[in-house]
């Protein structure tokens, strides 16, 4: 799955900005972009967030990309409700 999803990223002219880093438990990846650039996080359960603090248009592109693939599940998350 992981590397189905960076191939998409890689292929929608995202260009990795830094190596794998892992904290804790998880795997920070982090590509630039035309825009400001994204985030995706991996957690141990093998959840994919994608993160692009103020960059909805990128952040909405791959919404789009990925809600087109069978592989993908897309996934909202009320994070108030695990305060």
């Amino acid at each position: 799955m992981q590397k189905d999803l960076l191939r998409i990223f890689e292929e929608e002219n995202f260009k990795p900005f830094q190596n794998d880093l892992w904290i804790h438990d998880k795997i920070w990846f982090e590509y630039n972009s035309d825009n400001v650039g994204i985030k995706i996080i991996r957690d141990i359960w093998d959840f994919f967030f994608i993160n692009g603090e103020d960059n909805q248009k990128d952040i909405l592109k791959l919404g789009r990309i990925l809600a087109e693939n069978e592989l993908f599940e897309k996934q909202t998350v009320d994070f108030s409700e695990y305060q």
